[in-house]
């Protein structure tokens, strides 16, 4: 970290972990922190969050950054966090796909599979990096509550331990029931908005430390290619 941020949140007492949100209001940066404190100061938020680990705070708009850990739910351009507080981003799932989501939620030709997508990534069935092609889903009110797996290659299967039939059409959190809500944030900002992200995380399902390359492949889908991280970088314990 730079010396003078660092400085900075040594006499503030501020850690990383205790950033809910950061936002500019009136020409200065806002740190918002768990125990209800804002610390504001001068330096512009980008310079912060570039000093902060990759992709742990996600810019849901200009002047707006948010701590993934602590989203709550994505409710079209809502971002809701643990707090109760709720930020405008750049997201908006249009109503003309959640309509024909929920057209084809129930329907057949959703029951093997998006035929689309496997058959435009059928080329990736033995390439040796895991790959995966997840869509996100709603419930009735238009909150992302889950994703559900389209494609997954025959590397992917293997890192999951799953074969490709217990893993295709099937949500996340059924799969992994206690499977860690972050993961759905971080997916549901690419399949929204669109991009590409880079980021690192230990996944307890798997026991492994991956980085992960996510794009969107078409509204309301993740794209995401994993690599598993050496040895030397994993957690050294878990509970």
């Amino acid at each position: 970290m730079d010396k003078k941020i660092q400085k900075f949140f040594t006499k503030h007492h501020i850690t990383e972990t205790d950033i809910k949100y950061i936002i500019r209001r009136d020409g200065k940066t806002c740190i918002c922190l768990d125990d209800g404190r804002i610390v504001e100061t001068y330096t512009p938020l980008k310079t912060i969050i570039t000093e902060m680990t990759p992709d742990h705070f996600i810019n849901v708009n200009k002047g707006i950054a948010l701590a993934s850990d602590k989203i709550a739910s994505i409710h079209d351009d809502q971002y809701m966090m643990q707090d109760g507080n709720h930020f405008k981003g750049r997201a908006r799932m249009p109503m003309l796909y959640r309509f024909e989501q929920e057209r084809r939620f129930n329907s057949t030709e959703m029951v093997n599979g998006s035929s689309d997508l496997i058959n435009a990534f059928s080329v990736l069935d033995r390439m040796p990096i895991p790959f995966c092609v997840i869509e996100l889903l709603y419930d009735n009110t238009g909150n992302s509550i889950d994703f559900r797996f389209r494609y997954a290659n025959e590397a992917m299967t293997d890192l999951q331990s799953l074969s490709r039939e217990q893993l295709l059409n099937e949500s996340f959190y059924n799969i992994f029931r206690n499977g860690d809500r972050k993961w759905l944030v971080a997916y549901a900002d690419v399949a929204l908005n669109g991009g590409s992200r880079i980021f690192r995380d230990y996944s307890p399902e798997i026991n492994k430390e991956l980085m992960i390359y996510c794009y969107q492949p078409s509204e309301g889908y993740c794209a995401c290619a994993f690599l598993e991280e050496p040895e030397d970088h994993a957690p050294s314990s878990q509970s």
